[in-house]
């Protein structure tokens, strides 16, 4: 299961902004043989929590910077700064809020096996309590080779996301006809095989206004949630009965399942005891 590859990310503030690194960080962790995550200035205890996952697994290390700029292109910055950080030739980068699928990881599991060192993921958004689809499936690049990985602009993706290969089942075409090939029921898209993409509205009702805060100077926007101040948004929404839905009609990670209906992120003991004993398949759901 293990691949002779790097993986890295970088976040800000988990707890605060309900990004579910952890989580991200457990989906992986099987398949690469070191793990690198940059921290650029968490205020809210991730640091002292990825220090202490770092003290018991010694595959995973923890790296401090800053943001070099007040700006999205930032991203792209500390994204590359990322890469740089690979101690193979061949890595992993993602963003700290991806979560891959079991279906998706066992995929990738076998293209990495034969070789594959250059693959684009299928990503897409949910929100409200992932009750509903925010962003419909894009490609993203998140295997390359160290040399030729570089992130540009926003730091979403690299400069070659069109050049290297989809880690799918289906081949990129089969996407342009995904609203008329299922009427426009987004839960019948092929989920199991993409990454999921917590966002800005994902879930964790009670995170949303202090994410939202935390990524506005980022974009030069204001705190608003679908053109709507955050604060007011929080009253108004607060009371949608989305947001206590105990289940999901989308065939999300299974390791996400337990966050469903929850109203503020936590990081759950037994995950974290698994990062630290570098036992993460049974919680991923990943069976060999």
């Amino acid at each position: 299961m293990r691949h002779n590859i790097s993986a890295s990310t970088f976040i800000r503030d988990t707890y605060r902004g309900a990004f579910c690194l952890f989580e991200s960080m457990a989906s992986l962790l099987p398949f690469v043989d070191d793990m690198t995550i940059i921290d650029v200035g968490s205020t809210d205890g991730t640091l002292e929590t990825l220090r202490d996952i770092a003290s018991s697994n010694p595959r995973i290390k923890i790296r401090t910077s800053r943001f070099s700029r007040i700006d999205a292109s930032a991203f792209a910055d500390i994204a590359n700064e990322c890469v740089s950080s690979w101690s193979h030739e061949v890595g992993m980068f993602w963003q700290a809020d991806e979560i891959w699928h079991q279906d998706l990881l066992r995929i990738m599991d076998a293209k990495l096996a034969s070789g594959s060192d250059d693959m684009i993921f299928w990503r897409y958004q949910l929100k409200n309590n992932f009750q509903r689809m925010k962003w419909p499936p894009h490609p993203v690049h998140r295997v390359g080779r160290k040399d030729n990985f570089k992130f540009v602009d926003d730091g979403m993706n690299s400069n070659r996301v069109w050049d290297a290969k989809i880690c799918s089942t289906y081949d990129c075409g089969w996407f342009t006809k995904w609203g008329s090939d299922f009427a426009d029921d987004y839960t019948r898209l092929p989920t199991n095989e993409m990454i999921l993409d917590v966002s800005a509205i994902g879930g964790f009702i009670e995170n949303i206004v202090g994410k939202r805060k935390l990524h506005a100077p980022m974009w030069h926007e204001k705190p608003n949630v679908e053109g709507v101040p955050v604060d007011k948004w929080y009253q108004s929404e607060k009371n949608n009965p989305e947001w206590r839905q105990t289940t999901t009609s989308f065939n999300i990670p299974e390791i996400m399942r337990w966050h469903v209906s929850r109203p503020t992120y936590d990081l759950r003991q037994e995950l974290l005891d698994a990062l630290k004993n570098d036992n993460t398949e049974e919680l991923i759901g990943y069976e060999n």
